[in-house]
C-alpha cells in the first residue's frame, strides 16, 4: 500500500509542478502583453514601422 501512495504523491507533484510553472508562464505571457500595450501607447509610431519592418 505504500507503494501506491508514493507513486500518487509522485503524480500529485509532477501535476502540480506542470501548472505551476503554466502559471508562470501565463503570468510572463501576460506581462508582456501589458507591456506591449504599454509601448504601443507610448510609441504608437515606432511599433507601427517596426511591425511593417517585420
Amino acid at each position: 500500500m505504500t507503494f501506491g501512495l508514493k507513486s500518487d504523491q509522485g503524480q500529485l507533484s509532477r501535476q502540480l509542478e506542470a501548472i505551476v510553472t503554466d502559471a508562470v508562464a501565463m503570468e510572463r505571457i501576460e506581462q508582456a502583453e501589458n507591456q506591449l500595450e504599454f509601448l504601443s501607447k507610448e510609441f504608437p509610431n515606432s511599433l507601427a514601422a517596426e511591425m511593417e519592418a517585420n
